[in-house]
């Protein structure tokens, strides 16, 4: 296998869009002159990727400026088009949008072939979202149809599976029923043996999760990676439950146990991710009660104690103690929280009369 350098091909690619009045007419030269020198299909295959995150980027931008100069386009959308924007939309532009870039203006041409008339911003966005959804990859003269093709062919061939794969994901991120056609993609990524299809999956995995929300079914996978044999997946799968968390798209459930077990990780720079990702969180009381109990449910040491308890606010120890009570079998570990927890007045004479408190033997 020939070596390449990603980055090189990303920043080509990016430069193409900042740098070029028709990005569009400039990527379909690129790629056409990389299939006729018959180059590197590796190289090809990932400028694909990058072309189409670039693409989607650009028609973003351009429907902005297009709203800001209050200037209408006549064209008819469908309204099953219209009704999926409106159901998406929101967590795309939030992930796709950069707002105040200062070469927005350079980057942008204004086609004369749009027909401009007195059309709501709502349709406006509808015609972009129109152009994403089903004209970049479904239109058989879209930028990217012949390719994205190509791409999914590429998929079942060893040797360049790892990179069709990656750019498989990135095209994913551009319509909903392009992800939705091939989002068998994402656990077929997370059983490959390679780890850099995994590692990729994880983190394509939570851009979906932003992009399309309640359409994403694999978010197990991301827990998962907390516990996979190489240290770059685990490493990815913390690092973007942390964004999620902090966007408030995930919950933990049952699930913190993933997390809470890496504080002690033998690998020095998982346990360091995973504590600070606890400290950083701590301040969210559901967040923090939820990991807390999770773990002290199924464990309790005086490891863990140590490590939770000046997280811990009043309330939230008496919370997890009022229910560990009724659900941990571990006495022993109970009195010790009971002791360590420094719970109120009021509050133990509230839960005395409890028989599962009774037989702790405490007071």
């Amino acid at each position: 296998m020939v070596f390449f350098d990603y980055q090189v091909l990303e920043n080509t690619v990016n430069f193409i869009y900042k740098n070029t009045l028709d990005p569009e007419q400039a990527c379909k030269s690129l790629l056409i002159m990389l299939e006729k020198k018959n180059l590197n299909i590796l190289k090809s295959i990932y400028i694909v990727g990058c072309v189409g995150i670039n693409h989607l980027r650009y028609l973003e931008i351009l429907e902005r400026k297009y709203k800001e100069r209050n200037e209408k386009i006549n064209i008819e959308i469908p309204e099953e088009i219209k009704e999926r924007r409106k159901s998406i939309n929101a967590s795309r532009l939030s992930l796709m949008i950069d707002d105040g870039d200062e070469n927005d203006s350079k980057i942008i041409k204004f086609n004369d072939n749009f027909v401009m008339e007195n059309k709501s911003e709502e349709e406006i966005a509808d015609f972009f979202f129109y152009l994403k959804e089903k004209d970049i990859l479904y239109n058989p003269d879209g930028l990217l149809y012949e390719y994205s093709k190509k791409i999914i062919e590429y998929t079942n061939i060893k040797e360049l599976e790892e990179v069709a794969i990656i750019s498989l994901y990135k095209l994913m991120c551009i319509s909903s029923e392009f992800f939705t056609e091939y989002k068998h993609f994402i656990s077929k990524g997370f059983k490959s043996d390679n780890y850099k299809i995994r590692s990729n999956c994880i983190i394509s995995i939570g851009d979906f999760l932003l992009l399309y929300n309640s359409m994403v079914d694999e978010i197990n996978i991301l827990f998962e990676g907390l516990i996979d044999t190489n240290k770059i997946v685990r490493k990815n799968a913390l690092l973007v439950i942390y964004n999620l968390l902090k966007r408030n798209i995930l919950r933990l459930g049952n699930k913190s146990i993933y997390l809470s077990n890496l504080i002690f990780d033998e690998d020095e720079e998982i346990k360091l991710i995973s504590r600070n990702i606890i400290y950083n969180m701590s301040e969210n009381d559901n967040f923090i009660v939820t990991l807390v109990y999770e773990k002290f449910v199924k464990e309790i040491n005086n490891s863990d104690l140590d490590f939770f308890l000046p997280l811990l606010k009043e309330k939230s120890r008496e919370m997890i103690f009022l229910k560990l009570i009724k659900t941990s079998q571990n006495k022993d570990m109970l009195k010790v929280m009971y002791n360590k927890f420094n719970m109120s007045e009021k509050f133990i004479n509230d839960i005395k009369h409890m028989e599962e408190f009774k037989i702790l033997g405490v007071c």
